[in-house]
């Protein structure tokens, strides 16, 4: 049987999601950095669905860090400017929906659980990534804005159908129709994963089997469609990512160096001192944005 394509999936996926519709629904706001060996700081509006096994998130909540369990049919709604973490130790599969500025990415994993499979990507972790030039347009915000303030008399009602239509917008962006060749389109899909996923230690053949892509051709797309090669794109990516953390009062730099995808600090700061001119302690001392931000 041919196997479908990632945007076919995609779209049969959320059109059975909308079909059976979700039983729970949690929304996370801000809150401070975890404490956790895997984390990220969530930037734009994210839907997590559970859609089958048992997902275990790690939150930041009061000054706390609290771990959630949601099972099929559960999901979050993750806010701008919160922190969470995953554990991958029980076997589960997920949907999460990125509603980022200028494009709109779609990821879905199985994980078969008993391992650590956020150290890179592990034979038996199963992912598809797909990256749509549609974004959430005005209305879609005004939705996930409405989640932060949820009505006294059936508030879980509230938010599940607030989460629902934040998936109908999700389908309606996804068949926008990317711009240029099949080439092009493929070299931005790998530009957003990596954007997405630069915390982890990724690797060429990681981020290839990922796309379900020959490393050779995507070290031939990053050479033919950009200005950089893989590992000088994904090192760009990881210290803009860390000049952004290093605005955290409440990281070290060892933190902003572990969240950004460095796993030797030492690494980091000769890395960060050659690009800026300027290491990342002198950098957030000088209390300039100016001095980390060209």
């Amino acid at each position: 049987m041919e196997e479908i394509d990632d945007f076919s999936f995609f779209c049969d996926l959320l059109d059975r999601i909308l079909s059976e519709g979700v039983q729970q629904v949690e929304v996370v706001g801000e809150g401070g950095a975890i404490e956790a060996e895997y984390s990220w700081r969530v930037s734009w509006p994210v839907l997590i669905l559970c859609l089958s096994g048992t997902q275990s998130l790690v939150l930041r909540r009061g000054g706390q860090t609290v771990e959630k369990q949601r099972s099929a049919g559960q999901g979050f709604v993750l806010m701008p400017g919160c922190w969470m973490g995953t554990n991958p130790r029980r076997a589960h599969e997920t949907l999460q929906v990125q509603f980022k500025p200028e494009v709109t990415n779609f990821l879905h994993q199985s994980f078969e659980g008993g391992h650590d499979a956020l150290r890179g990507f592990p034979e038996s972790t199963d992912r598809r990534f797909y990256s749509s030039p549609g974004r959430l347009d005005a209305f879609g915000y005004e939705l996930h804005r409405f989640l932060l303030h949820p009505p006294l008399i059936s508030a879980e009602h509230y938010a599940r159908s607030l989460y629902v239509a934040l998936f109908c917008k999700a389908r309606e962006v996804l068949v926008v129709t990317p711009p240029g060749s099949k080439a092009h389109q493929t070299w931005q899909s790998a530009r957003q994963f990596i954007e997405a996923h630069c915390e982890e230690p990724l690797s060429r053949h990681g981020v290839a089997r990922a796309l379900k892509l020959h490393p050779n051709y995507l070290s031939q797309l990053f050479a033919q469609q950009g200005e950089e090669s893989f590992s000088a794109f994904l090192l760009r990516v990881r210290l803009e990512r860390a000049r952004h953390l290093l605005h955290d009062p409440a990281l070290n730099v060892t933190e902003v160096a572990r969240l950004s995808g460095f796993s030797d600090a030492n690494y980091f700061i000769r890395a960060f001192k050659k690009r800026y001119a300027i290491t990342p302690g002198r950098a957030r001392h000088m209390a300039a944005p100016r001095a980390i931000d060209n």
